[in-house]
């Protein structure tokens, strides 16, 4: 049985799917599993195709199982699927998926790095408006290119999810994590509040912690650039114009210029990275883009 919450579709142009992608690539972290692969698109006469992403809840493995054997057809039927997987949960979860679908796995934690990946391929496919949302900065930034003609290279990578995790992503190269948090508010006590009270609160304490954190980080690494990723922020307008505001706030008083961009699709970026990636028993590379990981 199907219990995918969460769906959304993708088109990308002719010419732009990557070679020796893997079949399935999954992301699975602390909360939510999420899957990507590729299909042919449903409209006859073109050889555009669909970039389908699902999610799932992290611990239900039958469920994301069973889609994969429902939905995600082999290309090639002298060779079995191949999944490419990614996160903490991976790791967990990879014999049990071995076992039940009879695949070869790759399973590795380094989803930022694929998350770099994949911005890296949907940036040169998509225009703007499909990969940002509209909060973000986009001041001399070059779109339908590669990352390292962007403009927005060097930049930190921020994934908020289940916790706060910030890479640097460099023209060669992805650091190891820079700092880790769990994305945690504050508390109010010694006078009653309303529940929507306590819950702005917690909100606005929050994205504060985060904006400082991120302004930080970013001033330390000496970048311009904050890319923000993970499903806490992407899916919620109110957080994405706090913490864009808080920034202009650390920028103004501070007087280094940190600018903001908020990436569409956002929780799905580990798990299109590893698609992308490939399943490689040694090593998961990246040969056909210029952003190397």
């Amino acid at each position: 049985m199907e219990n995918a919450f969460s769906r959304h579709t993708l088109r990308l142009p002719a010419g732009s799917l990557p070679p020796d992608h893997a079949d399935v690539g999954l992301d699975v972290g602390g909360t939510l599993a999420k899957l990507a692969y590729f299909s042919p698109a449903t409209e006859a006469g073109t050889d555009d195709f669909e970039l389908r992403l699902v999610t799932f809840d992290a611990g239900d493995i039958d469920g994301y199982l069973s889609y994969i054997k429902q939905h995600v057809d082999r290309p090639d039927i002298a060779r079995p699927l191949t999944m490419a997987a990614t996160g903490v949960g991976s790791l967990k979860y990879k014999e049990a998926i071995h076992n039940a679908l009879h695949v070869p796995v790759t399973a590795d934690d380094r989803e930022l790095e694929h998350a770099a990946r994949a911005l890296d391929v949907l940036w040169q496919c998509l225009p703007p408006d499909q990969i940002l949302y509209p909060d973000s900065d986009t001041t001399g930034l070059t779109f339908e290119t590669s990352l390292e003609l962007s403009g927005l290279l060097p930049c930190i990578l921020v994934n908020l999810g289940s916790a706060m995790t910030i890479v640097k992503v460099d023209y060669d190269k992805v650091s190891k994590s820079l700092t880790k948090a769990v994305v945690v508010g504050g508390s109010a006590q010694g006078r009653q509040f309303s529940e929507q009270d306590v819950a702005s609160s917690l909100l606005f304490s929050t994205t504060d912690h985060l904006a400082q954190t991120t302004y930080l980080v970013a001033r330390l690494s000496r970048v311009q650039h904050a890319v923000f990723c993970g499903f806490f922020a992407g899916q919620n307008g109110v957080i994405r114009r706090q913490l864009r505001d808080k920034l202009a706030q650390c920028c103004y008083f501070l007087k280094d210029e940190v600018r903001p961009v908020f990436v569409k699709n956002e929780g799905y970026l580990g798990a299109i990275g590893a698609l992308v990636a490939g399943v490689n028993p040694t090593e998961l590379g990246l040969p056909n883009s210029d952003l190397n990981v």
